[in-house]
């Protein structure tokens, strides 16, 4: 009766353990998901912007790249596209570019 009893014990631990195994990885890739989602939209949104930027003015300062490669900001980034679109010439955004 004890060793039943014992094998009992083991099976329950067991399952509890596979379930809170299985629960911590759900969460761990659902946490990646997220990350990787968050951090592919901001890459996304970098490279449009200087594209954008590129595209409208010719080229970008150096120093208008590394504020844009550093921004972690996704409405950051927006903002800085919707001053590109609106611009209807690079005096507007000069301020931008030197910052």
């Amino acid at each position: 009766m004890a060793g039943e009893f014992d094998h009992l014990s083991q099976l329950a631990l067991d399952e509890a353990r596979q379930n809170g195994y299985m629960e911590g990885h759900a969460d761990g890739l659902q946490e990646g998901l997220e990350t990787g989602l968050q951090e592919g939209t901001l890459l996304a949104l970098r490279a449009a912007l200087l594209r954008m930027t590129n595209h409208r003015f010719g080229s970008t300062d150096n120093s208008f790249r590394l504020r844009v490669a550093s921004e972690n900001r996704a409405e950051q980034l927006y903002a800085w596209m919707d001053q590109i679109v609106s611009a209807s010439g690079i005096d507007e955004v000069q301020d931008l570019f030197s910052q």
